[in-house]
């Protein structure tokens, strides 16, 4: 089995972007070598790029340019909030 150590604070092996795997041989325990902490498991098919991050960025700036494009277009009748409590 396959996987990356997940101790951030005080060992070698953890690597931020996944580049470091283990190897653990079948029937010993799915520890680092080096800290002793539990893996984080490795499939074959798993990507090391960030795909979350990027959606959920992607998601927000859409969110933003929504909001933006609605006050920009929105159309009303001219009067702010301002000359409302001016006016009164």
């Amino acid at each position: 089995m396959k996987g990356k150590c997940i101790n951030l604070d005080g060992c070698s092996k953890f690597d931020e972007n996944g580049k470091i795997i283990q190897d653990i041989p079948d029937g010993e325990d799915f520890v680092c070598q080096e800290c002793g902490r539990t893996l984080r498991e490795i499939t074959d098919g798993e990507s090391d790029f960030p795909w979350k991050k990027v959606i959920i960025i992607a998601a927000a700036v859409l969110a933003v340019a929504g909001i933006v494009l609605f006050f920009v277009f929105s159309g009303g009748n001219g009067v702010t909030a301002i000359e409302r409590i001016i006016v009164e």
